[in-house]
């Protein structure tokens, strides 16, 4: 496997960790940048996802 998509599945796994946290947080505090930031993470999220399909040969059309 490419080392390419081995770093993007160690990003896509520690982003998911991160968006766990930060949700648990926010349900917590109900604070509207922490949402902001959740948001900003499933954003970061999809464009991992995006670029490893890419690195594995899946053609995506918007």
């Amino acid at each position: 496997m490419n080392v390419q998509a081995l770093l993007l599945l160690v990003a896509i796994v520690c982003d998911v960790l991160l968006i766990g946290i930060f949700a648990r947080d926010y349900k917590n505090s109900k604070e509207k940048v922490t949402l902001l930031f959740i948001l900003g993470l499933i954003v970061i999220f999809l464009i991992c996802i995006y670029f490893l399909l890419e690195k594995m040969g899946v053609v995506i059309v918007f």
